[in-house]
């Protein structure tokens, strides 16, 4: 299920750094597979047109689009409004008819007063850098980080020598680059300017060009600073009309590709995005060592310059300025350090790492999923005065059925409770543990510790008087019933009653099945370019499972089965996603080592897709989803339920299982093998790998099982029984 995504921003054709931003975020929001369309505030005025497929809505009367936004959202059927400009020229989004989750530029230091009241009622808050997320959540407002985007495979360095010609400036020049608006000091343009006179005393060949308007309403007279200075010959500015109508991003290539050094002295910068871009093309940077130009400057071939002096702004928060002579020497030693004409493979690494595209559609793919589960998911209950704090003790692994359990429950509760987590695998003492009003301890035996030290845990928090609510996904009696007459846990919650339960004990809480991880199935056209990703063709014919690789889940074994098999037929594939939890002394586990040396003696390498790592819960089930028929073996009865066939259910993939217990809660969208004979079962894959007939069938029936198994039915039993610990 996608989103229907309204993003307000300048319009995507625009030469300006927020227009450029909204090009690669509808890009990136389009590449996950949601709806989008643009509320085009700045750049577009009396109709609504499409750029490359995507509608654009034009502004109204007010600038800033406060008269019209709600429209547009009505109007497109927006499930999200996303803002991409500074949230305090915005009136009241927070109490408009629509989910709103603001990108927030923050350079200032404190939050002002016009921001934060701004962002009262917002969904969620995106700090687009890691120093404003600090500056958020100091003035109380939770947020995420997530940089705005730069095309690092486009902004890449090219021939300094060439690129200089072309600008008709000489090659063997020495180029000092800066870009940024002519407003105010915030940029410290004076300065620069000073500092650069004192720079050309000991290096004449040099040349300094500044992208901006000389003389912009509310800025500084920069040509005439430059004639006062006596450098007019040697700084160079656009045309006043190029500067207000920019280049394009061909043209800033290879502008950035002249300059041997860049500067940027600002009082205070939101993200800096052309420092990003000059370090994507290699530029080595000096600039203040303040607000978000630190965490730009902190892997790159950089000179950061510590502030002398704190400026009140007019905007009541701090400017951090440093000093001519300071400026002027980090130029000089820039100078001597990197040379003329000097390309930095250490800067264009940490910009790939930090802000291109793909690190970025990343952070945004988790993003919309947290976001999506809020906004289709939420439980529709009556919720606490004060939000109770609850700690969470569960795995962290991202492609884990418990992992992803957690997030899910997580993201669900968000609006009623206030969250964070606990890594189980790791969880040794009670002081791991932050204060809360209750702890959720997510069990599952493979994850957790051993009893004896998950005994004295619990009972340290008895004494330390916190509630502890228990999920047992894999449910061993005595090990609950332990927990329970001994009053470790205030609930014991289970998916599935098993034999030897003390069920009649009234903290028992059965939820009758588990929630599916949220997945908006792509568009079918989809599925050549997936599966390309993966390396795999429309001509293959997928067989996949997913799972810890352990002993016991016949991994091994199907592929024994299946070996002699795939032998024959070259179009079938076997994809294998099996993180492994538990790795030998050599560092290798045991199964995959079976694994690679079994399709060795085979002969069957390449139809073997072995995916080891652990990889994002979207990567799963994009390849379940691609794949052709899944399976899941389990070689004895055991009293959890699977987590991982909830993503079989959510990918839709016809799956095939034997009748261990474990899958015993989920009756529709499988094959389902009876007892544990493994030829039997492995056989029964081949067979339904090529029945179109029953692959159909079986995908229906996981969509109607999906719809009925998504997070607000578990959230709102989860809310329940929180409040039943909790007295709510």
């Amino acid at each position: 299920m996608s989103l229907k995504i309204l993003l307000m921003s300048n319009a995507p054709f625009v030469f300006s750094g927020y227009g450029q931003a909204a090009h690669y975020l509808l890009k990136i929001f389009q590449k996950l597979h949601h709806e989008v369309a643009c509320f085009a505030y700045y750049g577009l005025e009396g109709k609504v047109m499409q750029w490359e497929g995507i509608d654009l809505y034009p502004r109204g009367f007010d600038p800033y689009g406060n008269d019209i936004v709600e429209a547009h959202a009505a109007k497109f059927g927006a499930d999200l409004v996303i803002t991409n400009l500074d949230v305090w020229v915005l009136q009241n989004f927070g109490q408009k008819r629509f989910n709103w989750l603001p990108m927030v530029p923050v350079a200032e230091d404190p939050l002002t007063t016009g921001n934060n009241n701004s962002l009262h009622g917002a969904l969620r808050v995106i700090a687009i850098s890691k120093y404003g997320k600090q500056v958020l959540q100091e003035a109380g407002i939770p947020a995420e980080h997530i940089y705005l985007p730069i095309p690092t495979d486009f902004y890449h360095p090219l021939n300094k020598e060439k690129c200089k010609e072309a600008f008709n400036w000489p090659a063997n020049a020495y180029i000092i680059g800066h870009i940024g608006m002519n407003r105010g000091f915030r940029k410290g343009q004076d300065l620069l300017l000073q500092a650069f006179r004192l720079f050309l005393s000991e290096h004449h060949n040099s040349l300094l060009y500044m992208h901006t308007d000389t003389r912009s309403n509310d800025g500084l007279d920069l040509e005439g600073l430059t004639r006062t200075l006596g450098i007019a010959s040697k700084v160079i500015f656009p045309s006043r009309y190029e500067a207000h109508q920019g280049w394009p991003p061909i043209k800033m290539k290879g502008l950035y590709n002249t300059f041997d050094l860049y500067l940027q002295p600002s009082l205070n910068e939101g993200q800096g995005m052309t420092v990003w871009e000059a370090e994507s093309c290699g530029v080595p940077i000096v600039a203040t060592n303040a607000t978000a130009l630190s965490e730009a400057m902190e892997g790159a071939d950089a000179i950061p310059i510590e502030p002398t002096n704190r400026v009140w702004l007019s905007n009541d928060s701090w400017g951090y300025e440093i000093s001519v002579d300071d400026l002027a020497e980090a130029m000089l030693k820039a100078r001597r350090k990197w040379g003329l004409n000097y390309v930095s493979a250490k800067s264009r690494q940490w910009a790939i790492e930090n802000v291109s595209v793909d690190v970025v559609a990343q952070k945004w793919q988790d993003e919309l999923l947290t976001v999506e589960k809020i906004v289709r998911f939420q439980p529709i209950m009556k919720v606490w005065k004060d939000k109770p704090h609850v700690v969470q003790i569960s795995t962290r692994i991202h492609n884990c059925g418990i992992g992803a359990y957690t997030r899910a429950l997580m993201a669900a509760m968000e609006g009623s409770t206030t969250q964070e987590c606990v890594d189980i695998m790791s969880l040794r003492e009670v002081e791991q543990i932050p204060e809360c009003d209750l702890v959720h301890l997510h069990y599952e035996s493979s994850i957790s510790p051993p009893d004896a030290i998950l005994r004295k845990v619990l009972s340290a928090l008895q004494v330390r008087g916190t509630p502890v609510l228990a999920t047992y996904h894999t449910v061993i009696p005595e090990v609950a019933n332990y927990h329970i007459i001994n009053n470790l846990v205030s609930m014991a919650v289970i998916h599935w009653p098993p034999p030897g339960l003390q069920t009649e004990d009234h903290r028992i809480w059965i939820l009758g099945g588990m929630g599916c991880p949220t997945y908006h199935l792509p568009p079918i056209e989809k599925k050549e370019e997936i599966r390309e990703t993966y390396g795999f063709s429309m001509q293959d014919i997928i067989i996949s499972t997913f799972g810890f690789a352990a002993v016991g889940r016949g991994h091994f074994e199907v592929l024994e089965q299946l070996a002699p098999l795939l032998q024959t037929d070259k179009r079938v594939k076997i994809q294998l996603i099996m993180p492994a939890n538990f790795l030998n002394e050599e560092g290798k586990n045991i199964v995959h080592s079976r694994i690679e040396e079994l399709a060795k003696s085979y002969h069957i390498g390449q139809q073997v897709h072995l995916v080891p790592e652990f990889i994002s819960d979207l990567a799963v089930l994009n390849r379940l989803w691609m794949s052709d028929v899944g399976f899941l073996f389990i070689g004895f009865h055991t009293g959890s339920s699977s987590a991982a066939i909830r993503f079989f259910i959510s990918a839709h993939l016809p799956l095939v299982v034997n009748s261990s217990t474990h899958f015993a809660d989920v009756r529709r969208g499988i094959v389902q093998v009876e007892g544990f004979n493994i030829s039997e079962f492995s056989h029964t894959i081949w067979d339904t790998a090529f029945d179109q007939q029953t692959q159909t069938r079986l995908r229906k029936e996981h969509q109607t099982t999906y719809e009925s198994s998504v997070w607000p039915l578990f959230a709102e039993k989860y809310l329940a029984a929180y409040k039943k610990v909790l007295g709510g």
